[in-house]
């Protein structure tokens, strides 16, 4: 564990240091890009980790006759870019390695109709954004915010410094895309702020329903889990409620086959404990992660999926577990999968029980899950759960996105 350890204190250190500097080569390119005069329509989403959410709206975005003429661009992290998240979505994608070369992207994508739309954190791309771009066309999309972590004293410097730029993003763009319930958080550590926003939260995605399934075997439950997972060494006051390793050894015992899908951007020195655990336990599977085009099609194999965050741990505050959200939630919904959800996480089990796909548990319930279990009728779920998805999906309410954008 101390190699995957030092190994990826390595990485983050060499990465820190390149996107940090620039090249005598990166410098010339900034100092003689010319400023363009264009009036060409541009969608221009900027930030640092690809995240999945970003490619599913800007999908059904593109869609939008109101954006029919638009280009659709992103600006992203050369390190923290995955294609799993967006195949030949965007017509130019733009992956920066260091700051200058951000500022030279955003120099050339430039636009007197350009629409802005930031995404984060992290904000490393955030930051050098709000010096180059036009604000007054600039939203920031948000699913998580540091401030709800630990409130205005994290234990990490990043996070310090990322309040910083959190507080500024919110306080400075036209407009705020809200995923979660977070930006509540803000305002009770922030202070309250003027900027409009729009409550939108993911949505399911309509290209990717799947016909539910009718019932389960009772005696081989198949439980799914598909996300970012942490390796033990990892600091568990901040990663504490992604590492699993207590509901392995849980469902172990009880001979409920669990299932993870790791997140395509969970750096593999953050997943050794869990190759480990695959060849150790008999009904836990560790398996590859998968694209977001392929997701739905894989978690639809199984019987449930499982929302296992719970205030016990992790040290982070009350916020995270009361007001956040997950696209897990939505991929699972998506799949026809009634979810099993920690009572600790409010706004996700609100939204899942929106679907009528909400199995409510206690810390304690999962102890004893099969009983738990065996007390729903799994076929009047999934038909819920089959109607719901239609009414609340990105098809349906991706015009409040676009009329947010120009109102």
């Amino acid at each position: 564990m101390n190699v995957s350890r030092y190994r990826l204190l390595f990485k983050k250190l060499s990465l820190k240091l390149k996107r940090a500097s620039g090249t005598p080569l990166d410098l010339l390119r900034l100092f003689f890009a010319e400023k363009p005069d264009s009036q060409e329509k541009q969608l221009i989403f900027v930030g640092t980790v690809m995240h999945a959410r970003i490619a599913r709206i800007a999908k059904w975005l593109k869609r939008h006759n109101k954006l029919s003429d638009y280009k659709f661009i992103l600006i992203c992290d050369h390190y923290r870019y995955s294609n799993k998240l967006t195949g030949d979505l965007f017509d130019e994608v733009h992956l920066y390695t260091n700051q200058i070369s951000l500022r030279y992207q955003l120099k050339k994508t430039k636009s007197n109709n350009s629409v802005y739309h930031l995404f984060g954190p992290p904000y490393d791309a955030i930051k050098i954004a709000l010096k180059h771009i036009n604000l007054s066309k600039a939203f920031f999309d948000y699913q998580d915010l540091l401030v709800s972590n630990f409130g205005l004293n994290p234990p990490f410097d990043y996070m310090r410094e990322g309040l910083k730029v959190e507080q500024q993003v919110i306080s400075s763009v036209r407009g705020i895309i809200c995923h979660s319930l977070e930006l509540q958080s803000a305002k009770n550590h922030f202070g309250n702020f003027s900027t409009p926003s729009l409550y939108f939260p993911n949505y399911a995605d309509n290209d990717a329903f799947i016909v539910p399934k009718n019932k389960f075997d009772q005696d081989n439950i198949h439980i799914v889990y598909a996300g970012s997972v942490y390796s033990a060494f990892r600091n568990s006051d901040y990663f504490g409620s992604s590492q699993l390793h207590w509901l392995i050894e849980l469902f172990e015992k009880q001979k409920i086959h669990f299932h993870i899908y790791p997140s395509p951007v969970n750096n593999q020195e953050e997943l050794v404990d869990y190759f480990i655990l695959d060849e150790e336990c008999e009904y836990f599977h560790f398996h590859k992660s998968v694209s977001q085009k392929e997701l739905g099609s894989t978690l639809a194999k199984y019987d449930f999926g499982i929302l296992p965050f719970f205030n016990s741990k992790t040290k982070r505050i009350i916020d995270k577990r009361k007001y956040s959200t997950t696209l897990k939630l939505f991929n699972f919904i998506e799949s026809g999968l009634p979810i099993i959800v920690s009572e600790d996480v409010l706004f996700q089990e609100f939204l899942a029980r929106k679907y009528n796909a909400s199995i409510k548990v206690s810390e304690k319930d999962l102890a004893n899950l099969k009983e738990v279990l065996s007390n729903i009728n799994y076929q009047n779920m999934t038909e819920e759960i089959k109607k719901r998805r239609e009414e609340l999906s990105l098809q349906t309410h991706i015009s409040s996105l676009v009329n947010f954008y120009f109102d």
